[in-house]
């Protein structure tokens, strides 16, 4: 159960983070601490991997504690 909510939670702030740039992703799931994630844009894809690092802070901070270790990009 506490798995569940720690990956609503994480989808969320991830919505929450990206904005309206999250409409470009989909497919995604949460799993022992990285979050995978399609995006249909090469180019968008490209542009947060190189701001993975950043994005996992944001999503964490948005949270309120470290759930999110990697981020990655299908």
């Amino acid at each position: 159960m506490q798995q569940h909510f720690a990956e609503v939670s994480v989808l969320e702030a991830w919505a929450k983070v990206l904005g309206p740039l999250a409409r470009y992703t989909e497919q995604l799931s949460f799993r022992d601490g990285a979050l995978y994630v399609h995006v249909v844009s090469a180019t968008l894809r490209n542009d947060l991997f190189l701001q993975r690092t950043s994005l996992i802070h944001k999503v964490n901070e948005a949270i309120g504690r470290r759930l999110l270790f990697s981020i990655v990009f299908k």
